[in-house]
């Protein structure tokens, strides 16, 4: 599968720079399939047989989205309740409620002015809490939280095997264009060490709930989803390297 996939990638980067198939930030992604000649697939399962594929520009130090998992908890809907509960308001509409953090394992992440986020590690209870402080550092609650069991059928199902791709890109009139240039492939170590990766802070959650500001749902929160992420400079702490020429 490396060598059909470097195959294909090489032919991609023989193309030189690429218009994007699409407006916005995601078309890096959208665009690369695209040229794969990759049939849309389920968002369960990974994107080219056994690979996950995901893209970036060459000059981006943000994380990488790994998966997204929706916590559990006391309430069905926890998210919702950490933004009525925890949110501040938004910078244009105050009178609405947002929500947005990235937390980490090895230290406190403030959400707005009055409350810290932080996740604990617990191997006894096989679950990943997320834990909220105030400002004079007491925990107010450790409820809502993710189970092994979850994360590890997240892991093992769409990136046990994955494709990283560079690009550079340019603006050429109100276009976008893409240069795919560098293809790299991982194959994940184990879920221990995704486990320990959390504990350590490589590994991070972002919650994220804006809200709406077109006249379409004016007001009322959108939800982009709880996603965990890693940071490219720790990805070999996650994923061991394969040569594309094994």
């Amino acid at each position: 599968e490396i060598k059909e996939l470097n195959e294909k990638f090489i032919k991609i980067k023989n193309m030189n720079y690429v218009k994007s198939i699409k407006k916005g930030y995601g078309g890096i992604g959208d665009t690369f399939e695209y040229l794969l000649e990759k049939e849309k697939s389920d968002f369960s399962v990974p994107d080219y047989k056994n690979f996950e594929i995901k893209t970036k520009r060459a000059y981006s130090k943000s994380s990488m989205s790994l998966f997204c998992a929706v916590p559990d908890g006391e309430d069905l809907f926890e998210i919702e309740r950490l933004r009525k509960t925890y949110g501040y308001p938004d910078k244009e509409i105050r009178t609405a409620q947002v929500l947005y953090a990235i937390v980490y394992g090895n230290k406190l992440s403030p959400m707005g002015a009055k409350y810290f986020f932080k996740l604990q590690v617990d191997k006894k209870e096989e679950k990943v809490f997320l834990c909220i402080y105030n400002r004079n550092m007491e925990l107010l609650e450790k409820k809502v939280y993710w189970t092994f069991k979850l994360l590890e059928e997240r892991l093992y199902c769409k990136l046990k095997y994955l494709m990283l791709v560079n690009a550079w890109d340019k603006k050429i009139n109100t276009d976008t264009y893409y240069k795919y240039y560098k293809a790299e492939y991982y194959s994940l170590k184990d879920f221990n060490t995704f486990i320990d990766s959390i504990d350590k802070g490589y590994i991070s959650v972002t919650l994220r709930v804006s809200v709406y500001r077109g006249e379409y749902r004016h007001g009322l929160p959108a939800n982009h989803g709880t996603s965990f992420g890693i940071k490219l400079e720790h990805l070999p702490k996650l994923y061991n390297k394969i040569s594309g020429n094994d």
